[in-house]
């Protein structure tokens, strides 16, 4: 399948459809909406403490939603829908409960001790970015059992992998050959801008980070062809860029400035800079495009918008930032919350698939699904964005042949037939 010619559907399958079994059942509603890429969010076994990327065992399914017979049986019937199946693959860090991490921390002398990053001092990487300030003061985290510190990106139950062992690098191999038997036809690779750490610098989109990736892509080059990786990588538009390589390291990159830009241009008294993104949506290796979601599973981030403009949409949108995962950076809202009238979404969705690359729609933004109501303020706002999918929203969005529903439905026909709407 043509890149941008995907049409990305990204979901929570227990949020969706309770299970593997259901998510089978619901298969017809993707193909009548013209949905070709599914992406699974997190499915592994986890304790969820971010929503599932804080992975135990990767070559499994979570009890809850299934078996790895029931999710044979998705990817069959899926593909036998023409639809891909896209899982979601945490490659900078694991569960602090998983077998390799909890070998490790048992001993300075274990075997798997140098698969994860460990200082006696917490002098290392100490102008790495901590990716959660508003809940750790510092990436090293205490392990009592040998009285030293763990590094961790993201939250202290994240241990960051050492991605300068090739051990590690051998394993996530064998993980891959492990659910490409098992259907799956592309990866998104999470936080993959920060695999490898260096003292003095952000520790993010090295040099050596890229030579993993490529290595990654020569690996699938080699052993399936067919294989799309698809980077999550924030950071400024060269920063996203670069991850495609020279047309060899991913085939699919987000772009997220595009979603800040055309929620921005929605909200805002003037045109952002759409247009100006949309300028360098061609300037891509061949084979490759542009992933272009408007929201997903995380808050919107709003770093790449001057600052007079994040502060204005702050303002407008979430003035005591009680949707604001990390203060000032973006909001945890869904599309319909930030913008609730049905035609300047429609709109924004004619400009949307007006663009080259690949669409990601994220679940029940075609029903205009708003956050989720919580009986108590979340500690991690994101939630709020993760609600379950509502199946009486969706059927009275089918009903209504002026929906947006109805209107997104023929812009992917449209997408489809290479006409520009």
């Amino acid at each position: 399948m043509l890149t941008n010619k995907r049409v990305i559907y990204e979901l929570y399958i227990d949020k969706f459809a309770h299970n593997l079994v259901g998510l089978t059942e619901r298969l017809p509603y993707f193909s009548e909406l013209g949905i070709n890429t599914l992406w699974l969010l997190p499915h592994y076994p986890s304790p969820i403490i971010d929503g599932g990327y804080d992975v135990i065992n990767y070559k499994a399914v979570r009890s809850d939603l299934g078996s790895i017979r029931d999710f044979d049986e998705f990817t069959k019937q899926a593909a036998e829908r023409n639809i891909d199946v896209f899982i979601d693959l945490p490659l900078n860090h694991t569960s602090n409960k998983h077998p390799w991490f909890v070998e490790a921390r048992s001993s300075k002398i274990s075997a798997k001790r140098d698969w994860y990053l460990w200082s006696d001092d917490r002098t290392k990487f100490s102008e790495a970015k901590n990716a959660f300030p508003h809940l750790k003061h510092s990436n090293w985290i205490k392990n009592p059992k040998t009285n030293d510190y763990y590094f961790a990106t993201f939250y202290p139950e994240q241990p960051d992998l050492n991605w300068d062992n090739p051990q590690v690098f051998d394993a996530f191999t064998d993980i891959l050959q492990f659910w490409i038997n098992h259907g799956v036809s592309g990866f998104r690779l999470d936080a993959v801008s920060h695999l490898i750490k260096r003292d003095k610098s952000k520790s993010v989109n090295l040099f050596e980070t890229h030579a993993i990736v490529k290595k990654l892509r020569s690996w699938v080059d080699a052993h399936a062809s067919n294989i799309v990786l698809l980077a999550e990588a924030g950071g400024t538009y060269n920063h996203m860029h670069e991850f495609f390589g020279d047309g060899d390291e991913c085939q699919l990159v987000f772009n997220f400035g595009v979603s800040a830009a055309l929620v921005a241009d929605a909200v805002l008294p003037i045109n952002f800079s759409t247009d100006s993104y949309a300028s360098k949506l061609n300037e891509v290796p061949v084979g490759c495009c542009w992933a272009l979601p408007v929201r997903n599973h995380d808050q919107l981030s709003l770093s790449l918008l001057p600052e007079i403009d994040r502060v204005e949409f702050m303002t407008r949108i979430d003035p005591h930032g009680d949707f604001s995962f990390i203060r000032n950076k973006g909001v945890s809202m869904r599309l319909a919350s930030i913008l609730p009238d049905e035609d300047v979404r429609k709109r924004l969705f004619t400009k949307l698939f007006s663009l080259q690359g690949a669409v990601v729609l994220y679940y029940g933004i075609e029903t205009g699904m708003k956050n989720q109501v919580m009986a108590t303020h979340p500690t991690d706002t994101r939630e709020f964005v993760r609600g379950d999918f509502d199946w009486l929203l969706a059927q009275e969005s089918i009903e209504n042949p002026n929906s947006l529903y109805w209107h997104i439905k023929k812009l992917i026909a449209s997408k489809q037939l290479c006409v520009l709407v």
